[in-house]
């Protein structure tokens, strides 16, 4: 007869270690994902803001060479989104109305700008403008009118 080995043998009912986790155990690690998600998602958030505000600030840099293609053909910029012959990008369109502009023609200048929609991400963040100095900032205080916003190091954020 073969002897069986000692690692084999079947140990005491009592001595049977059960598999498996505790109740602590499991109760610490979902104190550890928690606290872990409330580190993480504020970060995710201003991410997703910050892209948003990317896709806002490029889709602004074509607004402003058309708007200087235009002025080329044209002889003076455009207040009309339609002459730019653009469509809103969905990304921005999501997040942000219709670009706004102003212009004027006694010194050929335009400013064209972004609001953020009030239910989006974004809602926060500023509007953000350019204009055709090439200067670009975004401004939170969404008290003035466009004609009256201008670039300022004191108040504005260039991006």
């Amino acid at each position: 007869m073969i002897a069986m080995p000692d690692s084999i043998t079947p140990l005491p009912c009592s001595s049977r270690r059960h598999r498996g986790f505790t109740l602590i155990e499991l109760m610490v690690v979902v104190a550890v994902v928690a606290v872990l998600t409330m580190i993480a998602y504020p970060s995710y958030q201003n991410y997703v803001v910050r892209a948003n505000r990317s896709q806002a600030q490029q889709f602004l840099m074509d607004i402003a060479q058309r708007e200087e293609q235009f002025r080329l053909d044209q002889g003076q910029y455009t207040a009309d989104f339609g002459d730019l012959r653009m469509t809103v990008p969905a990304p921005v369109a999501n997040y942000y109305d219709t670009p706004a502009f102003y212009k004027t023609d006694a010194w050929p200048f335009f400013v064209a700008a972004l609001t953020p929609l009030g239910s989006a991400a974004q809602k926060d963040d500023g509007r953000v403008f350019i204009n055709s100095r090439g200067e670009h900032w975004r401004d939170t205080d969404s008290t003035c009118a466009l004609a009256d916003c201008v670039y300022s190091s004191a108040s504005a954020s260039p991006w």
